[in-house]
């Protein structure tokens, strides 16, 4: 391999890391997004209750 395709390589995998890491992170987001809807209206539902 030449220094330019070793180079290309190493742009490649920082590339596909950064893109798993904004997807690990959005996933983490929603997730986390899910969980608050999710206590809110189980809050709601025992306000109801009560």
């Amino acid at each position: 391999m030449t220094l330019a395709q070793i180079q290309y390589s190493a742009k490649s995998e920082i590339f596909v890391f950064l893109t798993l890491a904004q997807i690990q992170y959005s996933a983490k987001s929603e997730i986390f997004v899910f969980l608050t809807l999710a206590q809110i209206q189980y809050s709601a539902k025992s306000e109801i209750f009560v």
